[in-house]
C-alpha cells in the first residue's frame, strides 16, 4: 500500500519469474545466464562469460556480456540488498538532468579485475552506456544498447577487511539527447537540433561505500550487527548549445543503514536515503525504510519493508515479498 497528499492505493503485483542457469565451461571459463519475467510483461536477459586466470592468492577475471556492471555484484556497499529495495544512490537518477543514467542499471560491455589478494581488488571497465529511455540493454536496431558513439568507464577499488570492507568507485560517460526533443524555457519551447553540441552530455560518478560488521549482543545467541552506508557525488556536464543554457548539474548522494541479524535465520534493518540536487523542481529528497527479512532453509524468503520517502509531497508505502527458489 502506498499513498501521498493526492491519492492512495493497494493492491498485488504479479510475481516476477527468474530462470538461472550458470557452470563451467573450461577450467578457465564459466558462464551465467538470467532471464527474468517482471511485472511490466518484459523479459530481462543477464547473460556473460567470466574468465579467471592466475593463483589461489592472486588472480584476474575478464567479465564480458549483459550484466550488473557493479551494484549487486560488488562488496562494501555494492552488494545486494538486504531488503527488497536498493538504495537511492544506485537505483534512481541522481541530479534530476535528462541524463537517464543509474548505476545500478544492466549493461553490455567487458569489465576487469585483478586481486592483490584474495581480499582486495582493482576494478576496470568499458560500457555501451545508457540509451535515451535509461536502458543500457535495450539496443537501438545495432545491438549497441545507447544512442550515443563512446564507450562508458568505470573504475573501482575494493578491501575487504574480515567481514567488513569498502569500495572506491568513479564512472566517466556520455549520453546523446533525441535531436528532435522539445525543451520548454519559461513560456518559449525550443527543439534540439541534430547537432552534438546540442544533444551530447557528459557525466561522472565519485564516491565511496563501506559497511562495517560488528558485535553488539553476543554473538552465539544473537547475530551481527552491520552498519553499511555510501556517499556519490554526481556531476552532468550540459552541451555548449542547450537551450536552457546550464553549464551542469550536481548532486550529492548518501545514504546509511543499520541492520541486525537475529536467530532463526531472520533480521532487520532500518536505511536513510538522500538526495541533494544543485537545482530543478525536486531539489532535495529523503526516504526512511524499515523492514524485517526470514529465510526458510534455503527454499523460502520472506520479507516485509516499509517506508515514508519525502518528495514535493509526502508518501509512504508498504511491500511484502514472498521469494522461493528451487
Amino acid at each position: 500500500t502506498s499513498g501521498n497528499s493526492y491519492e492512495s492505493r493497494s493492491g498485488f503485483l504479479k510475481p516476477d519469474y527468474t530462470l538461472f542457469f550458470a557452470g563451467t565451461l573450461t577450467k578457465n571459463l564459466s558462464m551465467f545466464t538470467e532471464l527474468e519475467w517482471d511485472d511490466t510483461d518484459e523479459i530481462e536477459l543477464q547473460a556473460f562469460g567470466e574468465w579467471f586466470g592466475g593463483s589461489a592468492q592472486r588472480f584476474y577475471t575478464i567479465r564480458f556480456g549483459q550484466m550488473h556492471t557493479l551494484s549487486r555484484v560488488g562488496w562494501g556497499g555494492f552488494d545486494r540488498p538486504s531488503g527488497i529495495s536498493t538504495p537511492d544512490v544506485l537505483s534512481a537518477n541522481l541530479t534530476g538532468s535528462p541524463v537517464t543514467f543509474k548505476i545500478g542499471n544492466d549493461q553490455r560491455g567487458m569489465d576487469v579485475a585483478y586481486n592483490f589478494t584474495p581480499s582486495s581488488r582493482i576494478i576496470a571497465g568499458l560500457y555501451n552506456g545508457m540509451n535515451q529511455v535509461g536502458s543500457g540493454a535495450a539496443g537501438n536496431g545495432q545491438g549497441f544498447g545507447d544512442s550515443d558513439g563512446s564507450m562508458d568507464a568505470l573504475m573501482a577499488f575494493e578491501q575487504m577487511i574480515g567481514e567488513s570492507g569498502f569500495t572506491l568507485f568513479g564512472y566517466y560517460g556520455n549520453w546523446a539527447q533525441a535531436a528532435g526533443t522539445k525543451v520548454t524555457v519559461g513560456s518559449v519551447t525550443n527543439t534540439l537540433a541534430d547537432s552534438s553540441s546540442a544533444t551530447d552530455f557528459k557525466f561522472y560518478r565519485v564516491g565511496a561505500t563501506a559497511s562495517l560488521v560488528f558485535n553488539v549482543f553476543d554473538p552465539k545467541r544473537v547475530g551481527s550487527t552491520e552498519l553499511q552506508g555510501g556517499y556519490i557525488y554526481a556531476n552532468d556536464l550540459y552541451p555548449d548549445d542547450y537551450p536552457t543554457g546550464e553549464d551542469n548539474r550536481t548532486a550529492n548522494a548518501l545514504w546509511v543503514g543499520l541492520e541486525q541479524r537475529l536467530p532463526h535465520d531472520s533480521d532487520v534493518f532500518y536505511r536513510y536515503d538522500l538526495i541533494d540536487r544543485s537545482a530543478g523542481t525536486d531539489p532535495q529528497r529523503t526516504r526512511h525504510t524499515v523492514g524485517v527479512v526470514r529465510t526458510v532453509q534455503e527454499y523460502l524468503r520472506l520479507t516485509a519493508e516499509g517506508f515514508v520517502y519525502d518528495q514535493t509531497a509526502n508518501s509512504y508505502g508498504v511491500k511484502i515479498q514472498a521469494m522461493l527458489n528451487f
